[in-house]
């Protein structure tokens, strides 16, 4: 492949990335390494995170699959229906749990797969109180 063959995957999504509405699904008291459908990420959590619409999938762990084994469903689920995954999040016990728009901003790059991101979150206004 050849340098003008090569994508800049920044701009190809990064309409896609920007001001997404927030819904934070915090896990208390998880054993294992997957925890299930209810709080997400087993391959049937992908699945119905797909049947949902979801635009994309942030997680605060290093590696949205179980790492033990050679396959990655929840990867192959997500990123099959085109839906980017956001690894290594941090300051997720700073946001509401819903009342947030999420924005993923990618630098530019070239022929890779995986990159860093800025993410960062801007909370709803709260109504005012009469």
């Amino acid at each position: 492949m050849t340098e003008h063959q090569l994508i800049d995957l920044s701009h190809a999504i990064l309409e896609r990335l920007a001001n997404l509405p927030g819904v934070l699904v915090r896990v208390v008291g998880a054993t294992g390494r997957a925890i299930d459908r209810e709080t997400f990420l087993p391959v049937d959590a992908a699945k119905h995170l797909v049947e949902l619409g979801a635009a994309l999938v942030g997680i605060d762990s290093n590696n949205i699959d179980d790492v033990d084994g050679g396959e990655r469903p929840v990867r192959t689920t997500l990123l099959g229906a085109d839906i980017p995954i956001v690894e290594h999040m941090t300051g997720l016990d700073r946001p509401p749990a819903d009342g947030f728009r999420l924005t993923v901003a990618p630098p530019t790059v070239r022929g890779m797969g995986t990159f860093p991101v800025r993410a960062f979150a801007r909370l709803d206004p709260c109504p005012r109180r009469p």
